[in-house]
């Protein structure tokens, strides 16, 4: 038999796992416990194997899989049809259209050496009217000017109207700069109607704005953690209720909403980010399934660690994959084509599912241990962190004045 195996692995902020990692776990536990026979040395290959595994083709229906293939196994060629005809995969998974390529891009049907079939209308990028919130810095600002780049129109919007304005002026005449308080209805509201009334639509919205407190659970202020489910939660539902209605009568749009790796992770010292973006990749799967049919799609992008000011004092590297805004920005960029329910950066850490389903308990927890996955508790440069957790904390004290004047 063929070695098929194919496993995918990844995390973020300090729960990134190889497989390598967890084969030596596993194989010093096998070893106490004295086991032998297959199962140990299947453990001993793969902690110390170079894991070149032959390539297995895509499963048809865009889920990942764990399979073993035996010797000659061919995927069919022709796919299965669905009923009322067509392809069986664009009918039950994810494909994406033939939207504009863009630079770097290409399609799984391009590799397939096959047309993809097309369930939503085409954005070009070129000729797209985009709103990207959070957009004054970091992902915000480098999907903003990706998006510029590749002729879309811009709108920027940040609590910091300053910031946005800066950046939208950086960008060109393709970007305008906007402020908005994504906790806010009524400022989200007055942000869509600007943008309306200067371009008449929006094809792209991009629900970027996030805060990100790092620290222990019983110690994190109550404002603190009201303001990161209200700006990364919050602010999802505003921006998706205010601009899905106008984008389903119009039968095409698509919204790109920023999760995190932390939507799948948890984390010792982000339980309520981690909170939060859970909550974000719930609400963005189910959101798309509601809307499924109408030529509208929203998609989930989960970076790892990026190099931001979110990420400003906390100890990167070992073990965790760090990227850097561009390429979460490309990521982005991309799904307007792609379509996709679910984009992890970088894309290896689509495997986490699977890597966490099979991994037996005791071997994740010994793993994630070894790469010490609660720096977030222990090892935090505040002084390095402080203009970012200052600016997060007189935004929570904001927000608290307005509910005690509301109340």
């Amino acid at each position: 038999m063929r070695r098929g195996l194919v496993i995918g692995c990844g995390g973020t902020l300090g729960a990134a796992c190889t497989v390598g990692a967890l084969a030596v776990v596993e194989e010093r536990l096998a070893a106490q416990r004295g086991e032998t026979g297959a199962r140990a040395a299947l453990v001993r290959h793969l902690a110390s194997a170079p894991h070149r595994f032959p390539p297995v083709p895509r499963a048809r229906l865009g889920s990942p899989r764990l399979v073993a293939r035996p010797e000659g196994f061919r995927e069919p060629e022709t796919p299965q049809k669905a009923p009322g005809g067509g392809d069986a995969g664009a009918a039950a998974g994810d494909a994406g259209d033939h939207a504009a390529d863009l630079p770097g891009s290409v399609s799984c049907g391009q590799l397939e050496g096959r047309p993809m079939k097309r369930r939503y209308p085409k954005i070009e990028p070129r000729d797209a009217v985009v709103v990207v919130t959070g957009a004054g810095r970091g992902i915000g600002r480098a999907t903003a000017t990706l998006f510029a780049r590749v002729g879309a129109r811009v709108s920027l919007g940040d609590l910091d109207g300053p910031s946005a304005e800066a950046a939208a002026e950086t960008i060109g005449a393709r970007a305008k700069g906007h402020v908005v308080d994504v906790t806010s209805r009524q400022s989200f509201a007055a942000f869509v109607d600007e943008v309306l009334a200067e371009h008449g639509r929006i094809d792209v919205l991009v629900n970027n704005a996030g805060v990100m407190p790092l620290g222990g659970f019983l110690d994190e202020p109550d404002a603190l953690s009201r303001t990161t489910l209200e700006v990364n939660v919050w602010g999802l539902i505003h921006g998706m209720r205010l601009v899905l209605p106008g984008m389903i009568a119009r039968g095409r749009g698509h919204v790109v909403n920023i999760a995190s790796m932390a939507g799948k992770i948890a984390i010792p010292g982000m339980a309520v980010y981690n909170a939060s973006k859970f909550a974000a990749v719930g609400l963005t799967a189910a959101v798309r399934r509601e809307v499924a049919g109408t030529g509208v799609s929203v998609s989930a992008v989960l970076p790892s660690a990026v190099r931001t000011e979110l990420a400003s004092g906390a100890p990167l590297g070992r073990g965790m994959p760090t990227v850097d805004p561009e390429v979460v920005a490309r990521a982005v960029v991309s799904s307007c084509r792609t379509r996709k329910a679910e984009i992890p950066v970088p894309a290896f850490l689509a495997g986490w599912d699977i890597l966490a389903a099979v991994t037996p308990e005791p071997v994740m927890r010994a793993g994630r241990r070894l790469l010490g996955d609660d720096r977030a508790l222990t090892s935090v440069d505040h002084l390095a962190r402080a203009a970012y957790e200052q600016r997060v904390a007189d935004q929570s004290l904001a927000r608290q004045v307005v509910v005690e004047e509301q109340a």
